[in-house]
């Protein structure tokens, strides 16, 4: 009688546990993270064409290098028009300075390791393509930041 129970008891739960997974409660979370991906997604697709809309560039000068700073200053306004819609005057400094630490500790760090010797072009450039990068991290940051903790986001 008690292992009856026990089964009953067990389906029971599986079958609720089944509806709330159709019903989508176990999938909010999964929804969540799919709208900051997107959103994230369309303002990397807006600053990427912002800086290499044309494709008329040339890789081996420095246009690249100059094209990739455009990119990760669009991203990096993106942030900070974003933080400003959420966070206090105060915060916003921080926040900026933060910023600002990151970029000069991302570009000076990656120019040390790459122009210690002369990699041309290329090796000059890599400083900006790797911040765009952080930037990229940072932005889906803030972007799940706003849907998570300030209810908002890219509806």
């Amino acid at each position: 009688m008690n292992k009856k129970k026990v089964l009953i008891s067990l389906g029971g739960f599986i079958l609720i546990g089944a509806g709330l997974v159709g019903f989508g409660y176990y999938n909010a979370k999964d929804d969540v993270l799919l709208r900051v991906k997107s959103a994230t997604e369309r303002a990397e697709q807006r600053c990427m064409n912002e800086a290499f809309g044309n494709n008329d560039f040339n890789m081996y000068g420095n246009d690249l290098k100059t094209r990739d700073a455009v990119y990760h200053q669009c991203l990096r306004k993106e942030i900070t028009d974003r933080i400003n819609k959420f966070a206090d005057k105060e915060d916003v400094k921080k926040l900026t300075e933060g910023l600002d630490k990151i970029q000069e500790g991302v570009l000076s760090f990656y120019w040390d390791l790459y122009n210690r010797q002369d990699y041309g072009s290329i090796g000059r450039g890599v400083n900006d393509a790797v911040l765009g990068r952080y930037y990229e991290h940072i932005l889906e940051d803030v972007i799940h930041f706003e849907y998570v903790f300030e209810g908002r986001g890219d509806k």
